[in-house]
């Protein structure tokens, strides 16, 4: 239910002068992790708010999603595009993720917060990420994300 309240929120708040600016709105719907040692939640939905060529070539997001552990999460986003094409691009991100309860565990010294990173597809309206994990997840090494995303001008 705290997933859908946050959704609504993200949504009404496009209608905002503050938010007009938004360049994409992304969706994503799951994830698949690699080399699963656990059972992790792998319906990940969510929503993404995109300004474009934000600071020159990066592109910033904020967006709020059901995170493996089926907590609601929160990130932000830098993101660069290497190679751009007429319908796409890819390129790469980083940035922080909140997660309320496991956060704390693996960063005691950040409140929940959590850096994230990796690479990214964009192709029509289909996106795919791929969070790399070597050395670092004890139960995944690796998290492919995927979804649906749509400009907004």
């Amino acid at each position: 239910m705290k997933l859908i309240t946050a959704l609504i929120a993200a949504m009404a708040a496009t209608s905002s002068p503050a938010i007009a600016d938004v360049d994409r709105m992304s969706f994503s719907l799951g994830s698949r992790h690699l080399e699963m040692q656990t059972d992790f939640n792998e319906t990940n939905l969510g929503v993404f708010l995109t300004w474009e060529d934000a600071a020159g070539p990066l592109d910033f997001s904020a967006g709020v999603y059901n995170n493996s552990y089926s907590n609601t999460t929160v990130i932000f986003t830098a993101s660069y595009d290497v190679i751009e094409w007429d319908s796409g691009a890819a390129g790469v991100f980083g940035g922080v993720a909140h997660y309320p309860v496991s956060g704390p565990k693996k960063l005691p010294c950040c409140g929940g917060w959590v850096p994230v990173g990796g690479f990214q597809l964009r192709q029509g309206n289909g996106f795919a990420q791929y969070i790399p994990m070597p050395g670092v997840g004890k139960y995944t090494r690796g998290i492919f994300t995927f979804g649906l995303t749509f400009p907004t001008k």
